[in-house]
């Protein structure tokens, strides 16, 4: 897909952005004076824990990590043993692992999220003026997502898998039966399940959507009169095989990791992070990701609606819903709490900032084709020509008062 989109000039305009934001990271971490304890410095300490039993011991080390700490501890070495990438690249450092942690694990999670958003959101006949590097702009300015890791928190590293899952989902909707897609995704899924606790709420927003809009699509498309049985059955199949792969996988190899998450009492467990009543945490949710990102938001939910989006929508809507409600149940929403709803604000924000550019070029068109006395053909060649300035003079405005919001929530 990206090659049929990706010109050169989107290649530079996604170099220069990927460079200016690490730039960011690391000029914002080098002017920083500040005492890196508690949680602002866990990840940098146990990862450069982890790579010394590397050293020591290489396969002992790697099976602690990913087998023992996942099944025995509440927070593991899961990602602090893939951290130890960035270690090896940026030394011991803290500036230089958390500048690497941006490089490798954030920014093409990032672009992973704007070719989704591409292809599924901004796609209704006008996304062919909107190149990837400007959303791409758009996610990166939302600013919730850069923020935890100025702080310490390597939570970015699950973006990716998540991203991919979301690709995944809009893609072939999993009414057509495909192994590779199958283990993929239940690759991903057990990632994020594994990285931290609070990702479990995304998950279940996640598949909650996937079988629920699901469901209803078919069932919708039935009732229309299209033959949904082949879409029926490889969904059933697809929604076996990877349920099957990850419960196998629950039981067995990480049937410690289960045991926990079942029967853990998270309401207790974090009784000291709570500020108050569900309502409460959810307005303070909000007040974390910031105006302009919500307002945005509630254009693109319109935008999605006009454009008759259906699928996407719903699934955006409901994973947000289940596993912001769900998390507000047991805890307020801290900093780096808010990437299990990123993807999703994302996507509604550029589909608000893309929505409005499209709202207006459709009401320009009819005017103009109303009104209008030039031959029929050039006048289309013409107003082609203005939708395409237009989209693009349109997406620079979102992303120019995108700014603001992410000078506020990082600066």
């Amino acid at each position: 897909y990206c090659k049929g989109i990706l010109k050169k000039f989107d290649v530079a305009f996604l170099f220069a952005i990927g460079v200016l934001t690490a730039l960011f990271v690391l000029i914002f971490l080098l002017l920083e004076d500040y005492v890196y304890f508690w949680d602002y410095g866990s990840y940098w300490v146990k990862s450069l824990d982890v790579a010394k039993a590397m050293r020591a011991d290489f396969g002992t080390a790697l099976f602690d990590a990913f087998i023992v700490s996942v099944n025995k501890s509440e927070y593991n070495d899961f990602i602090c043993a893939i951290m130890v990438a960035p270690l090896l690249l940026g030394g011991r450092t803290y500036v230089g692992f958390y500048f690497f942690v941006c490089v490798l694990f954030y920014f093409p999670a990032v672009f992973v999220i704007a070719v989704t958003i591409r292809k599924f959101v901004a796609a209704d006949g006008y996304g062919s003026y909107v190149s990837v590097g400007a959303i791409c702009l758009i996610v990166l300015l939302v600013g919730i997502g850069i923020v935890p890791i100025l702080n310490g928190y390597a939570d970015a590293f699950c973006l990716l898998p998540i991203s991919i899952l979301f690709y995944t989902a809009f893609e072939r909707r999993f009414r057509i039966f495909n192994r590779t897609d199958a283990v993929v995704t239940s690759v991903c899924l057990l990632t994020v399940a594994l990285g931290r606790r609070y990702y479990l709420y995304f998950l279940v927003g996640f598949v909650a959507s996937v079988v629920f809009v699901n469901t209803f699509d078919i069932l919708s498309r039935k009732i229309r009169g299209v033959d949904a049985k082949k879409e029926f059955f490889g969904f059933v199949r697809n929604m076996l095989t990877i349920g099957g792969i990850c419960l196998f996988c629950l039981c067995t190899i990480f049937s410690g990791f289960t045991k926990m998450s079942l029967f853990g009492n998270y309401s207790d467990a974090y009784q000291a992070y709570g500020l108050g009543s569900v309502a409460r945490n959810l307005i303070n949710t909000l007040k974390m990701c910031g105006v302009l990102p919500c307002v945005f938001a509630v254009i693109g939910i319109f935008a999605l609606l006009i454009m008759k989006k259906y699928y996407v929508l719903s699934f955006l809507s409901l994973s947000s819903v289940l596993g912001g409600v769900l998390f507000s149940t047991v805890q307020t929403t801290g900093q780096q709490h808010l990437y299990i709803l990123y993807f999703q604000l994302a996507a509604l924000d550029a589909a608000g900032a893309f929505g409005i550019v499209v709202l207006m070029s459709k009401i320009g068109l009819a005017l103009e084709t109303r009104f209008s006395t030039v031959d029929r053909g050039v006048f289309v060649k013409s107003a082609l020509l203005r939708r395409g300035i237009m989209s693009r003079v349109g997406v620079s405005l979102a992303a120019l008062a995108m700014s603001f919001n992410f000078l506020c929530v990082t600066i």
